[in-house]
């Protein structure tokens, strides 16, 4: 075997271990990122047989138990913690069942944090199963339309190992509605003040979308218009929106930096629905300069977007080296042997 077919053999066997490596460490990790348990939810009598979450049908001042069975499908001890959440609505105009710190309109016909009652953590052996009962306090007063949830399980990343800096926490969430009857709450929206505020990082003015109603709201769109002393500064629109019943959906129109000045300013905001239902908000502020250095200091500078998949580079450098070092050893090696024939 010649020099060359040696160095290349080297060169191959080297990529071949390398990307090997590689690949195990990237299926280890991906064995380690399994969820590791299910959750079954066991429904009650009154459920609509045709949904696949719990979707109850009560009566005003009953009580409904339904429930939820953890199985720990790993080989290790695990502690699991459980949560009923009333549905809100977050800053994308999307409805959330898994956020405990939702806000609400007073209208609001229940609190299901304060009317579940429920184990809040079980532990569980490898391959232990456990049934976690789930009993619902429906209020005396009636109410129309319909109240939306989550019962939310999730697996506890143990304290006392030591852990990666991204490490992925698990969880399930069961939908959950309850109804007194078939019949759907009318519509009806009502809106907050306007008030600076910091908006995933940019300078903007919020406003509170209040639903006033027991009744999810869905493929909304919602145009808005901005102006300063009647001259227009910027306007948006987002489409399929929706806000969960009796929530509040934190509407933010975001800025540029530099138009975010003080003054007075009219917000205009139009929502419509797939009903042919609109709403109509005008919206007057003012924007003290306070208020503004306040925000702007709070809203992030932008920054360059930060290199994805930083060790696919890292391999593509160092093959890259290698194989411009294989290709000048290689050209070396020629050049010397040429020389050496000249020489003779």
């Amino acid at each position: 075997m010649s020099k060359k077919q040696k160095i290349f053999g080297i060169f191959t066997l080297f990529l071949v271990i390398f990307f090997t490596c590689l690949s195990g460490k990237a299926a280890s990790a991906a064995d380690n990122s399994t969820v590791g348990f299910l959750v079954t939810p066991k429904y009650s009598d009154t459920q609509k047989k045709e949904s696949s979450f719990f979707d109850l049908l009560v009566a005003p001042g009953s009580q409904q138990t339904i429930g939820v069975t953890v199985t720990n499908t790993s080989q290790e001890a695990a502690a699991y913690h459980l949560q009923v959440i009333q549905a809100s609505t977050n800053k994308n105009g999307i409805i959330d069942y898994s956020d405990p710190k939702g806000q609400f309109s007073a209208s609001r016909p229940l609190d299901l944090t304060k009317q579940a009652s429920y184990e809040k953590e079980i532990q569980l052996s490898p391959n232990e199963s456990k049934l976690v009962p789930i009993q619902l306090e429906i209020p005396a007063t009636p109410f129309k339309g319909e109240v939306l949830g989550g019962v939310n399980v999730t697996k506890e990343i143990p304290k006392n190992k030591k852990q990666p800096q991204l490490v992925n926490q698990y969880s399930y969430v069961l939908g959950l509605r309850l109804r007194e009857g078939e019949e759907n709450a009318e519509r009806a929206l009502s809106a907050g003040k306007a008030k600076p505020e910091v908006s995933f990082g940019k300078t903007g003015v919020s406003v509170a979308i209040s639903n006033d109603r027991a009744n999810a709201m869905g493929h909304l769109q919602v145009d808005s218009t901005l102006k300063k002393d009647g001259q227009k500064i910027t306007q948006a629109t987002y489409k399929e929106r929706e806000i969960a019943p009796n929530s509040i959906y934190p509407y933010t129109l975001s800025w540029d930096k530099k138009d975010y000045q003080p003054g007075k300013y009219q917000l205009n905001i139009t929502i419509k629905d797939a009903q042919a239902h609109t709403w109509t908000f005008q919206k007057a502020f003012v924007l003290s300069a306070e208020e503004v250095k306040k925000v702007k200091e709070q809203a992030i500078q932008p920054q360059p977007q930060a290199a994805q998949n930083n060790w696919i580079w890292l391999i593509i450098a160092i093959s890259v080296l290698i194989i411009l070092g294989l290709i000048l050893y290689i050209i070396k090696m020629k050049r010397d042997s040429s020389a050496g024939r000249e020489s003779k």
